[in-house]
């Protein structure tokens, strides 16, 4: 049951409002309250019941392609010469990155404490970043996206270089240099935050915004809360109309879809991803606590999670952690590498020792391979209302282990992962994992190792895998599409050449989905191209195509291009 009875409204015209007084029964009149429940009721059927969810909540939204490749995150003072050394030595190295998140440093922070602390800002800091417009499109060629950090709190300062326009368009009296306070529930605060404020730095060439709210509920109006607000009018404003930006070989590139990152505000959170779950410690309880936290969040229908994989802060440099961790974010909803400014827990590869670095590198390539597989799982979240990450009961929901196996997670529609969340024998130097496996009959994709569950109730079984490996597996018949390059690049539009890697012993079926970026407003869309891939166990034989859809937009690789 979820009780919606204290949230706020919308209004006609787009607008929020409060919930009014008296409408529903005498319990309702005496507190001034009215009593607005959902409830769902489908047994253990979970997936229905999610289904319900979204036909009441609305889906989750389609994400851009770049947002599934891994993104690179540090709480760090950059300089605009050190970010692009630090860039090309990820190339130079072999080491892809779809998005560059730049915290908060990239605007003032040194404040005089008269006007507040440093952590809000909307200024370039230009000691560090002299030309940002320059710097961000020195990214975009590269093929990398950009989000910015800000915390909006404090509102607009005297010191801002955006000060005296967001007066002026407020009608703010500047003589005393008092800050334009924030307040979400002011509409035309909120239209000049948009048109003022973050238009002219988008202007420079930040794609979307980190929101990184820390300010609490509380609100001028009751109901309505600040971060939720944030989030819903920030994807709003990010799906306007947007100039296509441009790969490093001067092609244009379609970004059409709205995204922002932000943390969770509640029921209906999902239809404003990629979620940030906060700064996590570095330890091995954090991470073992992870998959089951992303798994779970499912169930509330919010798929597209980003959490700190290698943690932020405190803990110690450990390299056995940070690459269990790294596995595991290449097999999350978002792989977003994540550290403070300490130089000891920085997530660079070249960072850690040489097992650890040869993984690291082998599996942030694996997961730009993995975007054709992650892309049919995009399209599927959004259009079949199936998240990319669900615990194991969504599927076999009469099974006793799929309860038990809390860390263990369904990764898509052809793979289970069973993360390895703690440290290795001393004696044997592996790691292991007791989990669930379902009747049938499963491999390993990266070892080639096969397992029988049986026919009934699955198995339980302790897997054991060395550093440079963890449990992927997936059921006979089961088929994944991969980019066929060995190192991928940066830029994820399509690929040159797909390698589909099939697992024999049943028939199988899978539709790489591949689409030109532009909005789809539904499964059949024009600009949506669809080509089967289908394995007969009895024939011996995979059958690739006829695609169907439409070639159109601006992508380097369109959809249906030839030689796919």
């Amino acid at each position: 049951m979820l009780d919606d009875s204290a949230s706020m409204l919308f209004t006609d015209d787009g607008w929020v409002a409060p919930r009014g007084g008296d409408r529903t029964g005498a319990g309702a009149a005496s507190s001034g309250r009215r009593e607005d429940l959902y409830v769902f009721a489908y047994g253990t059927d979970h997936a229905e019941a999610l289904r319900a969810f979204y036909a009441v909540s609305g889906p989750q939204p389609l994400l851009p392609r770049f947002a599934l490749g891994n993104w690179w995150s540090r709480y760090h003072p950059y300089t605009a010469a050190s970010y692009e050394a630090l860039i090309e030595r990820f190339a130079a190295e072999g080491v892809p990155f779809s998005v560059s998140v730049v915290d908060m440093d990239w605007h003032v922070v040194d404040v005089d404490p008269e006007l507040g602390s440093g952590w809000t800002g909307y200024t370039w800091n230009r000691s560090l970043f002299p030309d940002p417009a320059k710097f961000l499109a020195w990214l975009h060629e590269r093929g990398l996206r950009v989000t910015l950090n800000v915390h909006p709190a404090d509102g607009v300062r005297a010191h801002e270089d955006a000060y005296q326009a967001m007066a002026a368009a407020l009608g703010h009296d500047t003589s005393q240099r008092d800050p334009i306070a924030f307040d979400v529930t002011d509409r035309p605060f909120l239209e000049a935050y948009f048109a003022v404020l973050h238009r002219r730095l988008e202007r420079d060439g930040v794609d979307f915004w980190w929101l990184d709210w820390q300010s609490g509920p509380h609100s001028r109006v009751t109901g309505i809360d600040p971060l939720w607000m944030l989030n819903h009018y920030h994807f709003l404003d990010n799906a306007r109309p947007r100039e296509l930006t441009r790969t490093a070989d001067g092609q244009a590139v379609r970004d059409d879809r709205p995204l922002t990152f932000s943390r969770y505000a509640g029921p209906g959170s999902h239809r404003y991803p990629v979620g940030f779950s906060g700064d996590s410690v570095i330890s091995w309880a954090s991470l073992d606590f992870q998959p089951y936290f992303t798994a779970s969040a499912s169930n509330i229908g919010y798929g597209w999670w980003s959490h700190d994989i290698g943690g932020h802060f405190h803990g110690a440099k450990d390299d056995e952690l940070a690459t269990r961790w790294f596995q595991l974010g290449v097999l999350s909803p978002i792989m977003r590498l994540h550290s403070g400014a300490n130089p000891f827990i920085t997530k660079a590869p070249w960072a850690f020792g040489a097992e650890a670095r040869e993984t690291m590198t082998a599996f942030l390539r694996l997961r730009h391979r993995l975007v054709p597989y992650l892309h049919a799982m995009n399209h599927r979240a959004a259009f079949d209302a199936t998240p990319l990450v669900r615990p194991l009961y969504h599927r076999w929901p009469g099974a006793a282990g799929a309860y038990g196996a809390r860390n263990t997670f369904l990764f898509g529609s052809e793979l289970v992962v069973a993360p390895i969340t703690s440290p290795a024998d001393g004696a044997t130097r592996l790691g292991e994992v007791r989990t669930w496996l379902p009747a049938g009959t499963w491999v390993d994709v990266l070892t080639g190792q096969v397992y029988d569950a049986g026919s009934d109730n699955g198995r339980e079984i302790v897997l054991h895998r060395p550093l440079a490996s963890v449990p992927v597996l997936a059921p006979a018949g089961g088929i994944v599409p991969l980019d066929a390059a060995a190192v991928p690049g940066n830029d994820l539009a399509c690929p040159e050449a797909v390698e589909v890697l099939v697992v024999v012993g049943a028939d199988g079926a899978f539709d790489l989905v591949e689409d030109d970026g532009a909005p789809v407003p539904g499964p059949d869309a024009p600009n949506v191209v669809r080509t089967p891939v289908r394995w007969s166990q009895a024939d011996g034989r995979a059958v690739v195509g006829p695609a169907s859809g439409e070639r159109r937009g601006s992508q380097r690789c369109p959809p249906g291009a030839p030689g796919r």
